[in-house]
């Protein structure tokens, strides 16, 4: 599994391997992850669904970010409940 998660790593980070290395260059189809995770022991299992969970989050955040920041989706949404606070229709959670 380290060396799965090394290449997928690697991957993001480097230029694509056909630049730097065409005949060491593989990628995995979705089947053949799904049957390499069927196939881990259940301490790398735990490891892997940690990780996911983890990316997931961080992802979730970054939207989330994005979509609150000025000039993202939920921008005007924002600028409303700042007009309400300030106009002291507003009341704090207990």
């Amino acid at each position: 599994m380290v060396g799965f998660a090394r290449t997928v790593a690697v991957a993001r980070t480097s230029p694509p391997c056909e630049q730097t290395a065409p005949s060491l260059c593989f990628f995995m189809s979705l089947a053949e992850i799904e049957k390499a995770v069927d196939a881990l022991p259940p301490e790398e299992l735990t490891r892997l669904a940690a990780y996911i969970a983890r990316r997931d989050k961080l992802a979730w955040d970054e939207e989330l970010e994005e979509d609150f920041s000025p000039g993202g989706k939920h921008e005007k949404a924002v600028e409303k409940i700042d007009a309400e606070i300030d106009s002291g229709n507003f009341t704090p959670l207990p």
